[in-house]
């Protein structure tokens, strides 16, 4: 997920585009230290979540961070298990001292778990748990540090939209993100939040098998 933050509240009309800082801005990215988050982290240059816990990955998105003029601090929090949240908060609200966020990226994911005869219950409920419940709990913690008229984006699948019989139960936990986000974007336009899932097709990162390249 990332995070920016401004020191002081935009003014009203035209929304902000998300924008490189020299100032102290704090923006936080979740499962931002490689694959599909990495740009988005870029774009924000703020604070880096690494919920795979790749220590010098991380440190090394800090400095191309700062390298693009903004700041960044490194939180490790697994996502999944208990306390996952309030673990990855914890440090947030300690890098952020007090600043609002401006805009919250859900980029962490579980891979798919395979076809409906291969998968278990064991790998169902960690998908669903890391895709849905994390990102669902994440946005309900976040928002109140999230200023009126800030944004929040939660990055879906083109698997939504493709019968891919080895991405079932993955597909299933993209569909519910976007669900979500129809809602979220219901309940939370009086605030003049925008909610928006973005849904990229196959796209080659570090992190992507070879098949991509066949």
């Amino acid at each position: 997920m990332a995070l920016r933050s401004s020191p002081s509240p935009p003014k009203r009309g035209r929304p902000e585009p998300v924008r490189r800082s020299a100032g102290p801005a704090g923006r936080r990215a979740d499962g931002a230290a490689s694959g599909c988050g990495h740009r988005p982290l870029l774009r924000c240059a703020g604070a880096l979540q690494d919920t795979s816990a790749r220590t010098r990955t991380a440190r090394r998105r800090d400095g191309e961070i700062e390298r693009a003029g903004g700041a960044a601090f490194a939180v490790g929090a697994e996502l999944g298990v208990d306390d996952d949240v309030e673990n990855l908060f914890a440090g947030v609200e300690a890098g952020l001292a007090g600043r609002p966020l401006d805009i919250l990226v859900n980029n962490a994911a579980a891979a798919p778990a395979g076809p409906l005869g291969a998968t278990t219950r064991e790998e169902f409920d960690h998908l669903f748990a890391v895709n849905v419940r994390a990102p669902y709990f994440i946005i309900q913690r976040a928002l109140p540090l999230l200023r009126d008229g800030g944004r929040i984006v939660t990055i879906s699948s083109v698997a939504t939209r493709m019968a891919n019989p080895a991405q079932t139960s993955f597909a299933m936990t993209k569909g519910a993100v976007e669900t979500m986000s129809m809602t979220l974007a219901n309940q939370l336009g009086v605030r003049g939040i925008t909610v928006n899932a973005v849904a990229p097709g196959a796209t080659r990162t570090a992190v992507v098998p070879v098949f991509l390249s066949t």
